[in-house]
């Protein structure tokens, strides 16, 4: 905390509001300009200048900062404080926080209009309950008020304490109530000090927590131990937020902060008291309360009569909000890992498809939409029918054009009923949670109208829905992710993000815990030298992770363009749709599904070889007695590619040398578990420094046919000498460039 601003116009009351605050200075240790406080004189009070520093903490500030330190009171409230103590204050500044939020500036003082006394069991009093009102009117028409709580303090000149941090909170009206547990008498709990006076007033035991709904503490259950318990709930209407949406518990339930509280006392006082019973008064008028039901016309006779027919409290079934599995229930029938699309997208969880510009993305997350929506296979693979949701916030006109253009290809109409809707308007998944909870309000509003569950969920891009967000800051992506998964929660949803990858395509672009928290990721790219017969662009999707299943899967595809209507020109308007190749190049012209399965991890270093081999790679020197169709790389340029496919510039641009050395550290270890793994499995061979792919096929990966033989293969002390290696793409240092093992 730092000094206030305003220090000079109060400095002359600092010795006294410190004393009021804190009590008889140190004398042992004060002096005629300084007062010292506490047992070891670690506050001090400077009386020259009006300012304090606590040495403890080391921090310091002008009378109001001191105020603001002891009691908790910001802005505005610090004045008001200095008056409620007694302190001639003419106060002439613009409205702070506390102020500002009855939305005018200079506004008359808050005087104290009612108090509430919370006495001891034995009648002592503890604390006052202090109600505050500025003679203004709020929008309801009814004063504008404020609650403070304050304790009896002998050592302040007020004779009052207004801080009661540490205090063990004592329910309202506390001798009465505990008479009446000993009698067996019925006591009432409502919410408020004025509806409790009310019943008192009648004769009718009744007590309230201070601090109102949502404050009740633990403190307070064992007073209420073998009572008879009936609970008043007030009727207040749904909560919302501050933008009026309504507000909703985790489980779905509307928030209602009287009931809500009513059932929340109710659970802590189960087992405790005797009986417990929640009585919902009828007629009661919106935010109305057992005052207003008094006011028309109840009496106590019909308040006993109603709480006797009051259903006994009972609490609800424990819902664990983890989805616990005993042990003994694993094999019981339960939600377990189910398939959107088999072997790519699994039900209600959150994944991702990315690829650089121009890589067909978009096109493929719309294919994939369509294929829920309709239930047909999806690249051969079985597809779960759904609604389907695709939230379009970047190219929303072409959106519709590739809808348009798929439609046609299907041979599909628009008169046909199809759970589907377009929402073409940004999402925004970082500011705030507003947003979020606006657009799960709509996602149900639409899948109330679908003849089948939602099932899918587009958002297109992630870029477009985080604005504002640092893609590359862990926090921010972390925000924005969580919001995501309160969508799939809500909407029992699979939530399918739309994203860029790096310039070179080599990585998902962003902070790596994008990819951390993600169940499944498809990767989009162009085949670079690759045609189908038709001549067009052979691109392939990649299961890139897949945590419940098997990654490393490639499905390639075409996007034909298809016309979709005549513009004013007459000329065609055309888009694209996703399609197998044809012939050459084509899905069908090399094995699928076939070879050794490997892991995502051995999957990114087969990767890394691939790249390497592709950049640098060269016939096998002779001493490895290798066919000379084979192709080595050096280990050192693996290790490049590796990096260059696992880490974004972004990422290592400014780590430190400790960070770099960790990172290292990291990759070393997850490139010598896959490459020990490849080697068992026979997919790789090695001699330091070379690495090569002995031709054993790996299910979905390019490296999937055996290399032909030699013809007429060479003496070994025939064969031509190797080529010198190119050199790596970027600076390796020494301790890098051995193969794994050999540490």
């Amino acid at each position: 905390m730092s000094g206030d601003n305003t220090a000079d116009l109060f400095s002359k009351y600092a010795g006294a509001v410190a004393k009021e605050l804190y009590g008889q200075p140190n004398d042992a240790l004060s002096s005629e300009k300084e007062l010292r406080f506490r047992g070891k004189g670690s506050l001090s009070v400077d009386l020259t200048k009006g300012t304090f520093f606590d040495y403890e903490d080391q921090v310091g500030g002008g009378v109001l900062a001191l105020i603001e330190r002891a009691t908790g009171r910001k802005g505005r409230e610090r004045f008001d404080w200095l008056r409620e103590n007694g302190f001639d204050i003419d106060d002439r500044r613009p409205a702070g926080p506390a102020q500002a939020s009855h939305g005018k500036a200079n506004s008359p003082p808050w005087k104290i209009v009612k108090t509430w006394d919370y006495h001891s069991a034995s009648g002592e009093l503890v604390f006052q309950v202090v109600r505050m009102e500025n003679g203004e009117t709020g929008k309801d028409g009814k004063p504008v008020k404020t609650y403070r709580q304050r304790r009896p303090d002998t050592s302040k000149a007020s004779g009052w304490d207004w801080s009661v941090k540490g205090l063990s909170p004592v329910p309202y009206n506390l001798p009465d109530v505990t008479e009446a547990i000993a009698h067996d008498r019925v006591v009432f709990i409502v919410e408020g000090e004025k509806c409790a006076d009310r019943l008192i007033d009648l004769g009718v035991p009744a007590t309230t927590n201070p601090g109102g709904a949502g404050k009740w503490r633990p403190d307070l259950d064992e007073v209420f131990r073998g009572a008879r318990i009936v609970i008043l709930p007030d009727n207040d209407a749904q909560a919302t937020t501050p933008d009026g949406i309504p507000r909703f518990h985790e489980d779905g339930r509307p928030v209602f902060v009287g009931p809500d509280h009513a059932r929340a006392v109710a659970k802590r006082l189960y087992g405790i008291a005797k009986d417990v019973r929640i009585l919902e008064l009828p007629g009661l008028p919106i935010k109305g309360d057992v005052d207003d039901w008094l006011d028309a016309g109840g009496t106590v006779e019909t308040l006993f009569d109603l709480a006797r027919s009051a259903p006994v409290y009972e609490p609800e079934p424990f819902r664990s909000r983890f989805n616990a599995i005993p042990w003994a229930a694993l094999d019981a029938p339960g939600p377990e890992h189910e398939w959107l699309i088999k072997g790519v997208l699994t039900r209600g969880e959150i994944s991702m498809t990315a690829g650089p510009s121009q890589s067909g993305k978009s096109f493929l997350a719309v294919d994939i939409a369509m294929a829920v929506l309709r239930g047909c296979d999806w690249m051969r693979c079985r597809t779960r029918r759904g609604g389907v949701i695709y939230q379009a916030g970047e190219g929303q006109k072409g959106l519709k054009k590739r809808l348009r253009a798929y439609r046609q290809a299907n041979g599909l109409t628009g008169n046909e009923p199809m759970p589907f809707v377009l929402l073409p308007k940004r999402l925004d998944l970082y500011g705030s949670d507003d947003p979020t909870e606006a657009f799960i309000e709509e996602a149900r509003h639409w899948s109330s109208t679908f003849d089948v569950p939602l099932e899918l969920i587009v958002i297109d891009t992630w870029a477009t829905a985080t604005p504002g967000a640092n893609e590359n800051d862990g926090k921010d992506v972390s925000a924005a992710l969580q919001r995501c998964a309160r969508i799939s929660e809500a909407c029992r949803a699979t939530v399918l993000l739309v994203h860029h990858m790096n310039a070179d395509g080599a990585k998902v672009r962003g902070h790596t815990s994008i990819l951390a928290n993600l169940e499944n990721v498809l990767l989009v790219r162009p085949c670079d030298g690759r045609h189908d017969t038709d001549g067009r662009q052979v691109r392939e999707a990649v299961v890139e992770k897949n945590k419940d299943g098997e990654g490393g899967r490639r499905f390639d595809f075409v996007l034909p363009a298809f016309e979709i209507g005549r513009d004013e020109d007459d000329e065609p308007v055309t888009s694209c749709v996703v399609t197998h190749p044809n012939g050459e190049g084509s899905a069908d012209a090399r094995p699928r599904n076939q070879g050794v399965s490997i892991s995502s991890g051995q999957g990114v270093l087969v990767r890394a070889m691939e790249r390497a081999i592709d950049e640098s790679g060269g016939p096998a020197p002779a001493e490895c007695a290798l066919p000379r169709s084979l192709t080595v790389v050096e280990w050192r340029n693996v290790v490049a590619a590796y990096d260059r496919i696992a880490f974004d510039e972004a990422d290592t641009a400014n780590e430190s040398d400790d960070d770099r050395q960790k990172r290292i550290d990291r990759r070393r270890q997850a490139m010598h578990r896959a490459g020990e793994g490849l080697l068992k499995l026979g997919v790789i061979g090695r001699e330091k420094p070379w690495v090569w792919f002995t031709g054993k096929p790996i299910k979905g990966m390019r490296r999937g046919s055996p290399p032909p033989r030699d013809p007429d293969p060479a003496p070994r002390d025939a064969m031509p000498p190797a080529p010198a290696p190119a050199p790596p793409p970027a600076p390796i240092a020494d301790d890098d460039m051995i193969p794994w093992g050999d540490d």
